[in-house]
């Protein structure tokens, strides 16, 4: 995890934890999104990057690491969620409950970010940008499903698209997609 911060003279406007992408098992580093950081730090907003294990073996440390599932990813990301929250109401006490906190990711990112709508820590909007917000054509790939480790009834459970409502209450929730499909008129 990569927490950007300033040396705050009074409490940060609010949190943004934000999740790479990478269709869960991409190279890509929390390090390649720090330009995230910059616009939100001008205007006193701290700025979280989570990494999580990927679905295809990598080394950490020197050591393999096995394959995860997205049940074991989605998992992790809200124990992660747990630990912020325990960071964050360490470091700013009492007025924790005035700062607003947001959760935004990209692509597989975003279909984590939209997952994690109902944890407790998340007070501000849920923005999840390009997410995969439904996992069942997914899991009948057999490159990613297999790597994703989904039945259809696992896939089902953990597809944003089928679990808007509980988020609906307190906090945005926006699901922007764009389809392309040959032969279609728009």
């Amino acid at each position: 995890m990569i927490i950007f911060t300033i040396q705050h003279l009074r409490n940060p406007e609010g949190v943004f934890i934000f999740i790479h992408g990478g269709y869960w098992q991409g190279e890509v580093k929390k390090e390649s999104y720090a330009f995230v950081a910059k616009k939100l730090l001008e205007r006193n907003i701290d700025v979280i990057l989570i990494e999580y294990d990927l679905t295809k073996e990598n080394e950490k440390f020197g050591e393999q690491i096995p394959r995860v599932s997205m049940t074991a990813i989605v998992n992790e990301l809200g124990t992660a969620l747990d630990k912020i929250q325990v960071y964050l109401s360490n470091t700013f006490k009492e007025s924790m409950s005035k700062i607003p906190v947001y959760v935004s990711g990209h692509s597989a990112g975003g279909h984590l970010a939209a997952m994690l709508k109902d944890h407790p820590l998340i007070t501000g909007a849920v923005m999840p940008i390009s997410g995969i917000f439904d996992l069942i054509p997914v899991s009948k790939t057999k490159k990613i499903g297999q790597a994703l480790q989904l039945n259809l009834l696992e896939a089902s459970k953990l597809s944003p698209i089928n679990n808007l409502l509980p988020a609906m209450d307190h906090s945005a929730l926006c699901f922007c997609t764009m389809a392309l499909m040959s032969n279609q008129s728009w």
